[in-house]
């Protein structure tokens, strides 16, 4: 894909969660940037990398974000074979902090503990200032099992700081 101009500017790669585009004079202006600045800017989902915590193995994970204001949306699909190796599970590396002022609930939809998939939800919280997520089996808080498969899909709205 060819590199775009606009005379002698071109557009800096926003980092992520960047509201605008910088303009330089040495920089380039690729399809890829353009598409992820939209996408970001115009609300468009936006796929992200988070990681996980709480895995020997860990499962694979589609993980897609959009932000509207200080409103972070995500959705975190996990498939294939995992291995727990701990009772805790985290996702780390949110696109966005979560709101220094209150911690933030969520409901966790397919939860799959020891190999078994639950027929009840799970729950996922936020930590204040962080870019951490908390993981329960279930709604009570209970822990994960030290074995065998776990995973967990959900979509989650928080408030970002």
């Amino acid at each position: 894909m060819a590199d775009l101009a606009f005379g002698d500017f071109a557009v800096k790669s926003p980092a992520v969660g960047a509201d605008r585009l910088l303009l330089t004079s040495e920089e380039t202006l690729t399809m890829t940037v353009v598409t992820a600045y939209l996408e970001t800017v115009m609300g468009q989902p936006v796929t992200w990398t988070p990681t996980v915590t709480g895995f020997s193995v860990a499962p694979t994970i589609t993980a897609r974000y959009i932000k509207i204001g200080k409103q972070c949306t995500i959705w975190v699909t996990m498939t294939g074979s995992s291995t727990s190796d701990a009772t805790t599970f985290t996702i780390t590396n949110l696109p966005f902090a979560a709101s220094a002022t209150h911690q933030q609930f969520g409901i966790i939809t397919v939860v799959v503990d020891a190999g078994a998939t639950s027929t009840s939800p799970g729950r996922v919280f936020t930590t204040t200032s962080s870019t951490t997520l908390t993981l329960n089996k279930d709604i009570s808080g209970a822990a994960w099992t030290a074995s065998s498969t776990k995973r967990a899909s959900f979509s989650f709205t928080y408030e970002t700081t």
